[in-house]
């Protein structure tokens, strides 16, 4: 490795490494709002892997042999996975990653390779070097250590497993050392089922999820937008899959696996699987046996095996959906709302347009809207937060009414005329503050306004902003006539849904218009 390439690797684990956890913590804090956080620190990062990079490329002569040019690819490819987990480059807004010198390096460094052009799962796992007992990491996190700790140790497993099964191909079924083999491979799975129980044991779900998953999102190299690295990524375990005789490499849906898996995995493991993919399974090979010799005692022996393997192998797989994809990605992004999972961009260009209004004969009429139903205004008025005989408030409920089925319209008709229940409390206020149920239907009362006027920020802040306001504005798309679903100008639907979310959450400073806030407050004030 040259200096130029050390300087990069010591980079990778020390400064790269300490501002990825700084982020990642200010992030854990703060999940609502990550894309506005550590902007500093994100440039810092930015530029001083930057110019790292920028001196390998003018270095010019990478090849200091296979392991070296691995290694640094792995390192250029932490430095690409860091800038898209902090959101700095992000596929779907760029034709192109915007990291010009790291595409640079790491294309040229995969062609010559033989591999994919960004990190892949090994440059963590099987070829992570240690450096005085530490390897790399992209934080100092102990939950990232303790997946790649588990993950290293079932993958080495795995290759245990699929190396016992390549060597009984040339001894065949009925070999006596071919019953040692499989019994290596069954000790081998049962492993690989103990360390990933330790893992799921031990790795936080949420530390994972938001802290750890991240790192392993696509990107884009150059022109081209590559998946993120996937712990399976390895030989190993479609050579179980294969030899075993439970997967066919003939079958449409599983060689759609092996064609896009084949490049993120090192040159001899792409060997190892391309020979086994036109290998007869050791199942079909009992099968072929199976008429003849089912009584003999060879068959009976290595095929209680074999299917001791099957059943081994069945067990880490069902193990693997139900504990790590159901409990730390699926349950989580079910729990999570995950808003920032909505690509602004996609939103904005692809999604948002088919909301716009439009003419039906000779009218037109606004675009339709998620706010086109009765509960939501019902929860504005029983509240009392907005009032059915303000002007502003008036006209968006008629604008509405014929949105909504007529069931809706009839339940939200009758809201308008029902006293609120804010007034109500306000009635009671000076003859019941200090009884019991005064105090402790008020205090319910007052947070369900205050869970209401969350939403209403959150709305306005997250969507609003993030995904209609701000993507206008650097897009000059903030004129533009048709923009917005409801018809009028983008700057006079901002106007207005800041001031419904300022009546939402009885905010105490508006700007030609009064909330509920003084009401609220004197009710607040009654509580002990």
């Amino acid at each position: 490795m040259t200096q130029k390439a050390q300087a990069l690797d010591r980079w990778i684990r020390s400064d790269f490494k300490a501002m990825n956890t700084e982020l990642e913590e200010l992030y854990f804090e703060n999940r609502d709002s990550t894309e506005l956080l550590g902007k500093s620190i994100k440039t810092q990062l930015v530029d001083q892997g930057r110019a790292l990079i920028t001196d390998l490329l003018g270095e010019g002569n990478t090849d200091e042999g296979f392991d070296s040019g691995f290694e640094l690819l792995g390192n250029v490819g932490f430095y690409m996975a860091a800038c898209r987990r902090h959101d700095i480059t992000e596929p779907s807004r760029e034709t192109k990653s915007p990291l010009q010198e790291a595409s640079a390096l790491a294309m040229q460094l995969g062609a010559s390779l033989g591999v994919i052009p960004r990190f892949a799962s090994c440059h963590l796992e099987t070829h992570n070097r240690a450096v005085n007992g530490e390897y790399k990491t992209f934080t100092s996190l102990a939950d990232e250590k303790i997946f790649i700790d588990f993950n290293t140790r079932g993958v080495f497993s795995f290759i245990r497993a699929s190396e016992a099964l390549r060597s009984c191909l040339p001894l065949g079924v009925s070999h006596p050392i071919t019953y040692d083999l499989l019994s290596t491979a069954k000790v081998a799975l049962d492993e690989v089922y103990a360390s990933n129980a330790s893992l799921f044991d031990q790795l936080d779900i949420n530390r994972f999820f938001y802290c750890v998953r991240p790192y392993y999102r696509p990107h884009r190299v150059g022109l081209h937008e590559y998946r993120g690295a996937n712990a399976g990524d390895f030989a190993g375990i479609n050579v179980i899959d294969l030899l075993l005789g439970v997967c066919k490499a003939d079958d449409p849906y599983y060689s759609q696996l092996l064609v896009d898996k084949f490049l993120f995995m090192r040159p001899e493991d792409q060997l190892v699987l391309r020979d086994c993919m036109r290998r007869k399974s050791l199942l079909d090979s009992f099968l072929e046996c199976q008429t003849e010799h089912k009584n003999d005692p060879w068959f009976q022996t290595n095929l209680s095996m074999f299917l001791d393997v099957c059943e081994a192998h069945g067990r880490v797989a069902i193990q693997h959906h139900e504990r790590l994809v159901h409990k730390f990605i699926e349950r989580p992004a079910d729990t999570g709302a995950h808003t920032d999972q909505l690509d602004i961009n996609r939103f904005f260009y692809c999604v948002r347009p088919y909301y716009r209004p439009h003419r039906v004969g000779l009218h037109e009429y606004r675009g339709a809207n998620a706010g086109d139903f009765a509960g939501i205004n019902v929860i504005d008025l029983l509240l009392g937060v907005c009032k059915a005989d303000d002007p502003y408030y008036s006209q968006l409920l008629v604008d509405k009414f014929l949105f909504m089925r007529p069931e809706d319209q009839l339940v939200l008709r009758d809201c308008m005329r029902r006293k609120s229940l804010l007034d109500s409390f306000l009635e009671c206020q000076t003859e019941h503050k200090n009884d019991p149920w005064f105090q402790t239907n008020l205090s319910m009362f007052l947070d369900v306004c205050e869970a209401h006027g969350r939403v209403a920020i959150q709305h306005h802040e997250r969507l609003v902003h993030k995904f209609i306001e701000r993507p206008a504005d650097t897009g000059a798309h903030t004129d533009q006539t048709d923009l917005t679903a409801s018809g009028p100008p983008l700057p006079v639907l901002l106007k207005g849904l800041r001031k419904l979310c300022d009546m939402r959450c009885a905010a105490p400073a508006t700007e030609g218009f009064d909330t509920r806030h003084q009401d609220i407050q004197s009710l607040k004030d009654c509580l002990a």
